[in-house]
């Protein structure tokens, strides 16, 4: 059994390698820098729900969502604690975001 269970670790090894040699990389913007990412909170936003022609709106939209939070207390006096992130993952399926935009406004109205 235990023979059987290297053996499928061994044969395993080349497919996982190649997920990690073949991952994809997508443009990471800095929206809010405070510090060393290991000695702050990071908030890391990915565009899903927009598409490839959208992903400057997308920027724009997560800015304006960490100027929002930063400017609330009690986040407004610990916002050197936190980065903010944002991973530019272009969607196929636009309706997604309209859908994480409502539920985004409904945490917010339910949090204020």
């Amino acid at each position: 059994m235990n023979n059987i269970i290297k053996t499928l670790i061994i044969l395993s090894l080349p497919i996982i390698l190649a997920q990690c040699i073949y991952a994809q990389v997508f443009p990471l913007d800095t929206v809010v820098y405070s510090g060393p990412v290991e000695k702050r909170i990071n908030f890391v936003f990915l565009s899903d729900g927009y598409q490839e022609n959208e992903l400057d709106k997308f920027i724009s939209d997560v800015r304006g969502v960490a100027s929002y939070f930063f400017n609330q207390a009690p986040l407004m006096q610990y916002k050197n604690y936190f980065n903010v992130f944002a991973i530019e993952v272009p969607s196929l399926n636009p309706e997604q975001a309209t859908r994480v935009l409502r539920l985004t406004a409904k945490i917010i109205r339910i949090t204020l």
